[in-house]
């Protein structure tokens, strides 16, 4: 438990995936697209569940620290600011 005070402005589920579908560039940011198959629409289609966009050095950031083991449950405050939000 970290003394991170957060809130949620608009109450939104949590969304469920099961690929990442592609990574976007858009500028110094990237956009991972997240999607569930779909059997309703028809075969192979997968349905978009999720977008987040980060700076690239969240990207490596995140990724380095989920190889290592250490974002089971990572506060804010594991990230610096400029890791975080692009310049």
């Amino acid at each position: 438990m970290t003394d991170d005070k957060t809130y949620e402005p608009l109450a939104l589920p949590d969304q469920f995936a099961e690929t990442l579908v592609r990574i976007d560039s858009l500028g110094p940011c990237r956009r991972l697209v997240f999607a569930v198959r779909d059997p309703s629409a028809g075969e192979g289609m997968r349905a978009v569940t999720a977008k987040l966009v980060l700076s690239t050095e969240a990207m490596i950031e995140i990724g380095r620290m989920m190889q290592s083991g250490e974002l089971t449950a990572a506060p804010l405050a594991t990230f610096t600011h400029n890791s975080i939000l692009p310049n």
